[in-house]
């Protein structure tokens, strides 16, 4: 992976787990970069202490402290603190289907704001199963 971000490049990695359903499952996969600036809403691929590595969208930054606080879109249990120190890269775009999107379209980004509000997210995650 580092070195396909040293030529400049995106990694893809296939998605595995259910933490990020309904928006990531298994069969989809995910364009890595290497993380410049990272912000709320951007998911991100980390190592917990444990030596795992996830992918699950940041909720909160806290600058002072400079730590981040995540949550996968399908779990209810904030993980904090991860430090900068332990992410890997952020994810720039899905491929679904063979399709290939943005994390800017529409769609997207009103996918972010649904899931802001938990009892939606209940009912996405029931729904989507």
């Amino acid at each position: 992976m580092k070195e396909t971000f040293l030529n400049g490049k995106d990694f893809v990695l296939p998605v595995h787990g259910t933490s990020m359903k309904p928006f990531l499952k298994e069969g989809d996969s995910v364009f890595l970069s290497q993380p410049k600036i990272l912000k709320k809403n951007d998911i991100i691929l980390y190592q917990r202490t444990n030596g795992d590595f996830v992918l699950h969208r940041i909720i909160q930054i806290n600058k002072k402290e400079k730590f981040y606080t995540l949550l996968g879109d399908h779990q209810y249990t904030k993980e904090y603190p991860i430090y900068p120190c332990q992410v890997i890269a952020v994810v720039t775009k899905v491929l679904k289907n063979q399709k290939e999107y943005t994390l800017h379209c529409f769609s997207y980004r009103l996918y972010l704001i649904l899931i802001q509000f938990s009892f939606l997210k209940r009912i996405l995650i029931r729904w989507k199963g």
